[in-house]
């Protein structure tokens, strides 16, 4: 009797050491996806970084262009007021040395 009970002693104790390791093994898996995880957010977090100042550099350009393109536009503006000015001023000379 005390043969058989330490039989089942014996199973029950390998079977336990057989699940812990099952249990490390797991945990150990876990642990390495976890660290993966971890790295690919790293890398994520690091190219949203660069998406960021990027884009901070094409707001910076985008409105120094429009500003740029803004003053020509004015300068044209103005400058073809004048020259219009200018135009009516010699229509109306030749007008009158025309009616003269």
């Amino acid at each position: 009797m005390l043969e058989i009970i330490l039989i089942i002693v014996l199973f029950l104790t390998a079977a336990g050491l057989a699940g812990m390791f099952l249990l490390f093994g797991a945990v150990g898996a876990g642990r390495r996806e976890n660290a993966q995880q971890a790295g690919v957010m790293a890398q994520l977090t690091q190219q949203l970084e660069q998406i960021r100042t990027r884009q901070d550099g094409l707001n910076q350009t985008l409105e120094t262009n429009l500003r740029s393109g803004q003053d020509n536009i004015n300068r044209y503006l103005t400058d073809s007021g004048k020259t219009l000015g200018a135009l009516q001023e010699q229509i109306g000379k030749l007008k009158s040395d025309s009616e003269r």
